[in-house]
């Protein structure tokens, strides 16, 4: 079972789509993907997003899509992933980056914006779920199945 659907269940809740504060945040590009590469828990941190990016900023670029890094979320040029974490977080080459510059609630309207959504399993995860992105996330100590992004099919 899902922790949302045992989280409702044991709280006697009807589970229904969030509704998520945004706030604005100035971007200048139309066409971009997010990337939020860290977590606060080492066991779903992955060591290899830099390769990532090498291997798909070529095709985003030919597309003309960037990518940013937000508050752990990552933007790739000229398809952007946007890194969105926070400012201590090690830069990843390739993208822009607000990390540290974006609030919780600008880091949902960014996820609003974004075409694709790429990281761990956390916040900007289940944000980009409720906006019903299409996203790619790891797990690892967690089974998927029961942490998933709730409202993405």
């Amino acid at each position: 079972m899902h922790l949302v659907e045992t989280y409702a269940l044991n709280c006697g809740l009807k589970i229904d789509k969030p509704y998520i504060y945004e706030k604005f945040f100035p971007l200048d590009v139309e066409k971009f993907i997010t990337l939020h590469p860290n977590s606060k828990y080492g066991s779903k941190c992955y060591d290899y997003w830099q390769d990532v990016v090498d291997i798909l900023l070529p095709k985003l670029e030919k597309e003309n899509i960037r990518t940013e890094i937000l508050e752990k979320v990552n933007f790739i040029s000229p398809y952007i992933e946007l890194p969105i974490g926070v400012a201590e977080d090690n830069p990843i080459k390739g993208c822009l980056h607000a990390q540290g510059k974006a609030s919780i609630n600008q880091t949902a309207y960014i996820l609003s914006k974004s075409m694709l959504h790429l990281g761990a399993d956390s916040f900007p995860a289940h944000v980009a779920s409720g906006y019903g992105k299409k996203i790619v996330c790891l797990y690892s100590n967690n089974y998927a199945a029961n942490c998933d992004p709730y409202w993405t099919a």
